[in-house]
């Protein structure tokens, strides 16, 4: 990271190490995001709305300038092996991937989740769009496994992944499978993945 007063010293420095780098919009509006040319020119790249996941391919110290809808910068991220994935509106005092035990509600939300997808009937509202359209797309593959591996017996929480979502092992009558849940700010489910995702 590097302050907004730091901008105009900031530039690209030719082509690095490729990167991936993920943004979350969890800042309540609209973001903008520009990428710093080797002039240290704004190259407007783009729009995220809120609760949205955005992946970018840049290099390694590409600065990136993350502004409000009138350009004014909010902070900037400069890509590397630490920052990979960036939560816009994250509280600075609790970085992503810090914690050691679950969010609170994200269990039972996750088993709710289990439930209402084996019946067939997501509960959309309790999720963002972007997870909406995630679990729409998913909807017929997940039911089968669920239905294979039959009733849920028991749930443990195993980690924090680096975007912040929980990882439970969730362990059915007929086998078991690793889940992983991000839980938004207002409860709702903001990542939803079966199996090792990020």
């Amino acid at each position: 990271m590097a302050a907004c007063a730091e901008e105009a010293g900031l530039r690209s420095h030719g082509i690095t190490a490729p990167i991936k780098l993920q943004f979350y919009n969890d800042s309540g509006r609209d973001i903008h995001l520009f990428e710093l040319d080797p002039q240290g020119k704004r190259i407007a790249r783009n729009t995220i709305g809120d609760e949205t996941t955005l992946s970018v391919m840049t290099y390694v110290d590409h600065p990136w300038v993350v502004a409000d809808a009138a350009g004014q910068c909010l902070e900037i991220v400069l890509p590397g092996q630490r920052m990979r994935y960036h939560n816009v509106g994250a509280s600075p005092t609790r970085p992503v991937g810090s914690r050691s035990a679950p969010r609170p509600g994200s269990e039972e939300m996750l088993r709710n989740y289990i439930e209402a997808l084996s019946r067939g009937e997501p509960d959309y509202d309790r999720m963002t769009p972007e997870a909406a359209a995630q679990t729409r797309r998913n909807l017929e593959l997940d039911r089968a496994i669920l239905a294979r591996l039959g009733a849920l017996r028991a749930v443990s929480f195993r980690g924090v992944t680096s975007v912040g979502s929980d990882v439970y092992m969730t362990h059915f009558a007929n086998g078991s499978a690793e889940w992983r849940i991000g839980l938004v700010k207002n409860g709702n489910i903001g990542r939803i993945a079966l199996g090792p995702q990020s």
